[in-house]
């Protein structure tokens, strides 16, 4: 059985049965993000452009650090970290961050 679903950002159909579709929060969850946030289907590319774009720029900006680029998303995980680990107020700055960063790439349906 399949359930054909499109990408939330490139509108490509994928069976998301077949787990070829990611769940993306709005707001990472190793900010704080939550369900209440809310979440896209993602194909697999866009998932880890989202991810990219947001750990990127919240780095550059809060931590002054630039982050580069790679194609397994458990590379990221020490800067996931470094975001995780920071305080409160930081997180803060960087879920609103997030939700600027979520309105530009899915062009402003933060839904």
């Amino acid at each position: 059985m399949t359930q054909i679903l499109p990408c939330a950002k490139c509108k490509r159909e994928i069976d998301w049965i077949g787990n070829s579709l990611e769940v993306s929060h709005n707001i990472p969850k190793y900010m704080g993000g939550t369900d209440k946030d809310g979440r896209k289907l993602l194909c697999p590319g866009c998932h880890i452009d989202y991810e990219y774009e947001v750990l990127s720029k919240c780095l550059k900006q809060f931590f002054d650090i630039s982050l580069p680029r790679f194609e397994d998303k458990r590379d990221y995980i020490h800067f996931y970290n470094i975001i995780r680990n920071s305080s409160e107020s930081l997180k803060k700055g960087c879920r609103d961050l997030a939700k600027q960063i979520c309105d530009d790439f899915f062009g402003g349906k933060n839904d």
